[in-house]
């Protein structure tokens, strides 16, 4: 059964995505009701089939939904349904300068006004006030980074294939705004437009070892890719190839961070707690013309793409993570090391533990 999450888009024509196990276990409350009754939308099926139409009710697994091909609103139940898409013209103010992603796959925007040992209030632009138990959220996430080009997936808007065997139809939406999945040579693309010196964090995650191709650019078959050749991880560009790591049966999640010089050529990967697995030499690219592109094919039985975040790279090799304490990431890559423990409203800083303060418009991850 999917979770529950609302993911509220900046643009003309806003998209309200709503997954199921919210459906499944609530009554839509009246507030929700008035704001999603009657705009048009899509039901979609598990297998990528989709059915136009508008959201009357849900209540105990199963959806009322009205299509202008059934004389009444017909009754679906839940379990075979990957999302409800439902779209507005109305504007959406701005989303706040934080995302906070909570365990049950919700997703709220807006900006941090108090932070205590049990509670974390956000002011949404679109629902007020919102005061969230803090065990209930797995991070604060900034959206205004000064460096951030792209951070995501967060739907299928915007995103398309190569290959005319496959369509973006096949990946359905996961809580926390991931794609997944469940068809064998699906693909992602997405065009996009990449500095000089560019980071890229990515995490796939699969129900069995993960297996795939990324690539950083268009030319699929010239460029520098990452692939799975069974267990092995590798990345690899024209005759060269490097080993990044040996992935076990047990495995079901990569995170993986790119550095990637593009006037060089050189590219360092990283996993996800700054450690250096490989590097790709320098070698001057021929082709000056501009190919940004991001580019995923699942090879496996399933595949989420759970995070992809792209933001411009400072030059510096990444700080190691240290596991083994609490932290917060901040905008220039570093970490301040410590429990958060609280927020200062009058100075707007966060303070760690042992008294350490540090101001909010330094920090791009809680």
């Amino acid at each position: 059964m999917k979770s529950m999450f609302l993911n509220h888009r900046q643009s003309r024509r806003s998209s309200i995505f709503v997954s199921l196990l919210s459906l499944a276990l609530f009554q839509l409350s009246p507030a929700m009701l008035a704001q999603t009754s009657n705009l048009p939308g899509e039901l979609v099926w598990t297998n990528g089939d989709k059915l136009a139409g508008s959201l009357v009710g849900a209540q105990n697994n199963q959806i009322h939904w009205s299509s202008d091909i059934f004389a009444e609103p017909i009754v679906l139940d839940t379990s075979h349904l990957e999302s409800i898409e439902l779209f507005s013209n109305k504007e959406v103010s701005s989303a706040g300068p934080f995302r906070a992603s909570l365990v049950n796959g919700d997703v709220i925007h807006g900006s941090l006004v108090d932070l205590n040992a049990t509670w974390i209030t956000m002011k949404s632009p679109r629902h007020g006030s919102v005061k969230i138990k803090r065990d209930h959220v797995i991070h604060l996430r900034r959206l205004n980074h000064p460096s951030l080009i792209f951070l995501g997936p967060n739907g299928r808007e915007g995103w398309s294939v190569q290959s005319r065997r496959t369509s973006v139809n096949f990946w359905g939406m996961r809580p926390g705004g991931g794609l997944y999945s469940p068809r064998w040579r699906s693909e992602l693309f997405r065009r996009l437009v990449y500095p000089e010196k560019v980071e890229v964090e990515i995490i796939l995650r699969s129900s069995e070892r993960p297996e795939f191709t990324i690539a950083l650019d268009q030319r699929l078959e010239t460029t520098a890719r990452l692939e799975t050749w069974d267990d092995e991880l590798v990345v690899t560009r024209g005759t060269e190839f490097s080993s990044v790591m040996t992935l076990s049966k047990s495995d079901r999640t990569v995170h993986l961070r790119l550095f990637w010089d593009r006037q060089a050529g050189e590219m360092f990967i990283h996993s996800g707690d700054g450690t250096q697995l490989a590097r790709l030499p320098a070698k001057t690219d021929s082709n000056s013309a501009k190919n940004d592109a991001f580019y995923l094919l699942n090879k496996g039985i399933d595949m989420e793409l759970g995070k992809l975040r792209i933001s411009k790279w400072n030059g510096r090799p990444p700080v190691k993570l240290r596991n083994d304490q609490g932290h917060v990431l901040l905008l220039d890559g570093e970490f301040a090391y410590g429990a958060v423990t609280g927020l200062t409203a009058a100075d707007g800083s966060i303070t760690l533990a042992g008294g350490k303060r540090v101001p909010l418009d330094r920090i791009d991850t809680i």
